[in-house]
């Protein structure tokens, strides 16, 4: 089942996924061109290579959540599941009345 504007958004779709792999791959690229400089310079073990590839993994991966989680919970609002038809969607938390005390 279609959507009915996902047909025309895919090369969109296409476009940004492609080009947030070549950023990742260019931001790691740019890490491993200056691991030698690192060698030369400070004097570092392979160990401690090591270290600053996966911190700077680390790191960079964290700033690439926040707008994820963010697309996910936006298409997950602007969808319907398969289980509910639109119209049998259930109510936000906000517009629920509140129950009785007991």
């Amino acid at each position: 089942m279609e959507i009915a504007g996902t047909v025309q958004r895919r090369p969109l779709i296409l476009v940004s996924l492609l080009l947030a792999a070549f950023v990742i791959n260019l931001d790691i690229t740019i890490v491993n061109v200056a691991l030698p400089t690192l060698v030369r310079e400070l004097h570092a073990s392979n160990s401690q290579l090591q270290w600053v590839v996966d911190a700077y993994n680390l790191c960079s991966r964290r700033c690439y959540w926040p707008p994820a989680a963010s697309a996910t919970a936006s298409a997950a609002r602007d969808s319907c599941s398969p289980a509910w038809s639109c119209s049998e969607r259930p109510a936000s938390p906000e517009a629920s009345p509140t129950p009785p005390a007991s």
